[in-house]
């Protein structure tokens, strides 16, 4: 196999959650008197809040993002799994890729957003946005810190993400990318080797690898 580790960004990525991202920017817009469009609104798409907030030109008084989490956390009930992706990943750790995540979600969003998810149940090695504070996405330090702690080389990564700044991430460390667009909602990205439109496409192109 090229790659022994498969790592993997977590919103829209492997889990649809791009309605409850972008209804949870507009609820909480709104709460502080703001309006901003679905379409604004996704410029806070795979990107860290901090980003999210600059990309739509919002001042946080320091409540801004609590309000969002409660929204987020009321919505995440609706997020899903992308059709497909569990048997990917089941069939993929089966026959002995190391599976692992990277994202941008802190803490808090981890346990409020996707515990129903048992992530560490399918991923030994998880990265959230408290492990690297102030060097998140599209910076490359979450995915070194993924190989620091895997103990093992980027050259032996593929980072599979949904967003330009995964592909810029990937390749300041070093790794191998793959984009894919499940959802077919996305963006073009420039810095894209491979597209994959579904799960079944994806494991195909990483079994030939």
């Amino acid at each position: 196999m090229r790659h022994q580790h498969i790592v993997f960004d977590l919103d829209g990525t492997l889990i649809d959650t791009e309605n409850a991202v972008l209804r949870s920017w507009q609820l909480t817009a709104s709460d502080f008197g703001l309006t901003r469009t679905a379409e604004q609104c996704r410029g806070a798409l795979g990107v860290s809040n901090e980003t999210g907030l600059e990309r739509l030109g919002i001042t946080d008084d320091g409540s801004f993002m609590g309000r969002w989490v409660e929204h987020y956390a009321e919505l995440a009930p609706s997020t899903h799994w992308f059709e497909g992706v569990e048997e990917m990943l089941d069939d993929l750790s089966g026959v002995g890729f190391t599976l692992g995540i990277v994202t941008s979600r802190d803490a808090l969003e981890m346990d409020r957003f996707f515990s129903q998810y048992d992530l560490p149940s399918r991923f030994g090695t998880i990265v959230i946005a408290d492990d690297t504070p102030l060097r998140c996405k599209p910076l490359p330090d979450p995915l070194l810190l993924y190989c620091e702690r895997t103990d093992t080389s980027p050259r032996d990564c593929i980072y599979i993400g949904d967003a330009p700044g995964d592909a810029e991430a990937a390749r300041s460390a070093g790794m191998d990318f793959a984009l894919v667009d499940f959802s077919a909602s996305h963006a073009p990205c420039a810095e894209v080797i491979s597209l994959f439109q579904s799960p079944a496409a994806l494991k195909r192109y990483l079994l030939e690898a």
